[in-house]
């Protein structure tokens, strides 16, 4: 099976070349201003605003499944600039799904916790979505866009993301809290900000085993616990042998942040029973990245 993946360059979807490639499926990938190499795998550069160059990648490999992960980074900055979200967000995808009705791919699309409002103790897949802000907009609109495009689908939320990153790619909640811990310095952290953190490895297993299960419809990828930032910060200290005491407590409320935050915690049930892998609770998948540190050495 030809996969395509839009994104590749970015943690999760460097993440799927693995995962994918790793399940014996022809992978290739593409990547914007950050050049990264993965492996043997092709690379293709291409601009989600250009639509020739997502046709010229498409054309060129001709995929059976296309793994769409792209989308502006930052919660906030959707709301202070939302026209340049729509053009990487919706615009983008226009051109993609203009780009895919060459190859007509079974299409996957890496969505968000952030398209619930966090109202109701726990989300599952057949909840409508309601977003309090922009970004969690953007996000349905998308899943909207991909639901209609008359293409085999699949749409997976994930919500905050880490793990090791490669050369050239973003931080994360994980690796910079790490790097503040190793120098001693104070992390503060965020008290009333709760989320399903989920370790990009394991999700992009998990997505990995769908697709090649043929799966469809929507799934909730997200680690097995819900907790605030602090309780993360503190759990994190503590696997890797830090003092736990550096951790911080801070309230939102005094940051001012244009965009509130929803504490949507989703539902994994149906995503690892229908793709057979377990999604981690934050304790294993920590564990696993310091288990990494050991393997490199």
């Amino acid at each position: 099976m030809k996969v395509l993946i839009l994104g590749g360059s970015g943690l999760l979807g460097s993440k799927l070349v693995a995962a994918v490639g790793k399940l014996g499926h022809d992978v290739s990938y593409t990547f914007n201003e950050h050049r990264i190499k993965l492996g043997d795998f092709k690379g293709y550069k291409v601009d989600v605003s250009d639509v020739q160059s997502l046709i010229g990648a498409v054309k060129d490999v001709m995929p059976d499944v296309v793994i769409h992960t792209i989308s502006l980074k930052g919660t906030d900055i959707y709301e202070t600039n939302r026209d340049f979200a729509d053009k990487i967000n919706i615009d983008g995808t226009r051109n993609i799904l203009e780009a895919c009705k060459i190859a007509k791919p079974f299409i996957v699309y890496i969505s968000s916790a952030f398209v619930f409002d966090g109202k109701k103790n726990i989300f599952t897949e057949d909840d409508n979505p309601n977003p309090i802000n922009y970004y969690g907009e953007s996000k349905f609109a998308v899943e909207k866009m991909v639901m209609s495009s008359n293409l085999p689908f699949m749409i997976t939320r994930v919500d905050q993301l880490y793990g090791w990153t490669l050369s050239g790619q973003e931080g994360n909640t994980v690796t910079k809290n790490l790097r503040k811990l190793e120098m001693g310095e104070n992390v503060e952290e965020i008290s009333d900000w709760y989320n399903n953190p989920t370790l990009a490895d394991n999700a992009a297993e998990v997505i990995a085993a769908l697709i090649n299960k043929s799966r469809n419809g929507i799934y909730h990828v997200v680690g097995s616990d819900f907790m605030n930032r602090v309780e993360w910060g503190i759990k994190t200290a503590e696997i890797f042998g830090f003092d736990k005491n550096l951790i911080k407590s801070k309230n939102s409320e005094k940051l001012n942040l244009p965009a509130k935050r929803p504490n949507a915690n989703l539902s994994n049930k149906k995503a690892q029973i229908d793709g057979g892998v377990k999604l981690l609770s934050v304790d294993e998948g920590l564990k696993f990245m310091r288990k990494q540190i050991n393997k490199d050495d």
